[in-house]
């Protein structure tokens, strides 16, 4: 009896897996870390959502690039690279149909600029780090303006993942 297995994990050849990550990076340093090998699509950051832990990193993220060329020289150039004292694991990202399809709903929902957009974006490219904060405190007062007059929904607020148990 001949039997054969469907594997139903893909793999992305722009999005890669950065792990053995230490907890005290963050989003801004693995942008910088990265950005130098072209245009950063996605990024996401693992953290403990509660328990004592909570908002600390799990040591690992997953970021997409716009081609998988520039995604296959980052691979290769920082496969092993020592940050913070630990060698970077960094390979290409496997996802099931379902969280890839996720992925693109939570990217971006009603066009909001996240805070990847906006520190990219052409406007505060050459500002300061001050202008910059200033913007994004100014985006997190107006997020909790419309979510105190009740515009904005709760499944806006939070991003659903996928929990695979």
């Amino acid at each position: 009896m001949n039997t054969t297995t469907v594997t139903t994990s893909t793999v992305n050849t722009k999005r890669l897996y950065i792990g053995n990550l230490d907890q005290t990076i963050d989003e801004y340093a693995i942008v910088k870390l990265f950005e130098k090998f072209g245009k950063i699509k996605y990024i996401e950051m693992m953290i403990h959502r509660n328990g004592p832990r909570k908002g600390i990193s799990k040591g690992y993220c997953f970021l997409e690039f716009e081609t998988k060329e520039q995604a296959l020289t980052a691979m290769n150039t920082l496969q092993n690279k020592i940050i913070k004292g630990k060698p970077l694991n960094v390979s290409f990202a496997h996802m099931t149909p379902e969280q890839d399809e996720a992925k693109k709903r939570a990217a971006n929902p009603n066009g909001r600029p996240n805070l990847l957009s906006m520190l990219r974006g052409q406007k505060l490219k050459n500002s300061s780090t001050d202008a910059k904060i200033l913007a994004i405190e100014k985006k997190l007062q107006l997020i909790q303006q419309q979510k105190s007059n009740g515009s904005l929904k709760q499944e806006e607020t939070s991003k659903s993942r996928y929990k695979p148990y």
